[in-house]
Order: structure tokens, then sequence, then C-alpha cells
């Protein structure tokens, strides 16, 4: 797809770039309001507590850094 994309013009550039920068924004919003649902939905610091425990051993799995 990124030799497709440097042909475009650049105004088309910037258009494909911000529909796909919302498409990921959206996607990561269902994500996290899904988690508020269903991973303890009466408690929001104890959903996000371990939500961000599982995203943080996730990336430690996959052998991500940190920094």
């Amino acid at each position: 797809m990124y030799p497709k994309f440097k042909t475009l013009k650049k105004h088309h550039q910037l258009l494909a770039s911000l529909i796909i920068a919302i498409a990921l924004v959206s996607i990561w919003r269902g994500i996290w309001r899904l988690f508020d649902y269903f991973i303890f939905p009466n408690n929001f610091i104890l959903s996000s507590i371990t939500t961000l425990t599982l995203g943080i051993i996730l990336l430690t799995i996959t052998h991500h850094k940190l920094a």
C-alpha cells in the first residue's frame, strides 16, 4: 500500500492519512469502552488498573520496550 500512497497527490495523502487516523482512534475508543463495560463495570478505578496491567503484561510478553 505504501508505494500506491506515495503516488497520490499531497492533498489526497493528507485526506487518506486523516481517514486512517480517525479509523484508528475509533477502533481504540471502541475497545476501551468494551473494556470499561466488561471488566469491573461498577468500579472504574479497578477496571483501569486491570486493563493497564494487562497492557503492560502483553507488551512485556511481546518484547516491546516501554520507553
